[in-house]
């Protein structure tokens, strides 16, 4: 199955699938199907192989998940971070809550908010980003480019 919404773009979370579209996946496949053996084994091989990786960090990628290097989305952060800082005025906190939904909307991908905050927080230690506020929640916190 491989559906496209409005705007042509392939939801890539429960959360963005319109009404008129989940409604037709629950009744079209809300039992569920069978895999046969061999698709069967076939996930499985892929699984066993991920699970195999040291990786801390998977996205999908030209249609597989790969895993990839934690710092994979950090130019992606930073870039956010930028845009932000244009859209509110240059030099500007942005609120971190901001960043990580541009982040998780420009990479439509499934990243935990956690492993963001993470990068976030490690962006800042090695002194690229700048913080004021209590860091953890995206809530309590803003960001900016430590150069501006």
């Amino acid at each position: 199955m491989g559906f496209h919404q409005k705007g042509g773009e392939t939801p890539y979370a429960q959360a963005l699938i319109d009404r008129d579209n989940y409604v037709e996946i629950v009744r079209d496949y809300g039992e569920g199907h069978p895999l046969d053996s061999e698709t069967r084994k076939r996930y499985e091989g892929e699984w066993i192989e991920l699970a195999g990786q040291n990786h801390w960090l998977r996205l999908w990628e030209a249609g597989e998940l790969r895993g990839c290097e934690e710092d994979k989305l950090d130019p992606l952060i930073i870039q956010s971070v930028t845009d932000l800082q244009g859209m509110h005025g240059a030099g500007d906190y942005v609120h971190a809550g901001e960043v990580m939904a541009r982040v998780l909307e420009v990479s439509r991908q499934r990243i935990s908010i956690s492993f963001i905050t993470y990068r976030i927080l490690r962006l800042t230690s090695d002194g690229v980003l700048t913080f004021k506020g209590i860091p953890g929640f995206p809530h309590q916190y803003s960001l900016r480019l430590s150069n501006t």
